[in-house]
């Protein structure tokens, strides 16, 4: 499978995780720090996520801009 996002994209990303034997699904708008063979590292909001690429699907945004005081 090929990968259609790579590190310092922003964009909405979809995942899965388990806890506490449940599982969950998160969607949340960040950037992606790395990209592995077999895993990707994402931040959303000061919160890193590491993430089964088969878990994970990724939609390019445009990256956010800062406001000036």
């Amino acid at each position: 499978m090929e990968d259609n996002y790579n590190p310092g994209e922003w964009g909405i990303a979809h995942f899965e995780y388990h806890k506490k034997g449940e599982r969950k699904g998160i969607t949340a708008f960040g950037q992606i720090l790395a990209v592995e063979k077999k895993v990707v590292l994402f931040e959303d909001d000061c919160m890193e996520y590491i993430i089964e690429k088969s878990k994970f699907t990724f939609e390019k945004k445009e990256e956010p801009k800062m406001i000036k005081p």
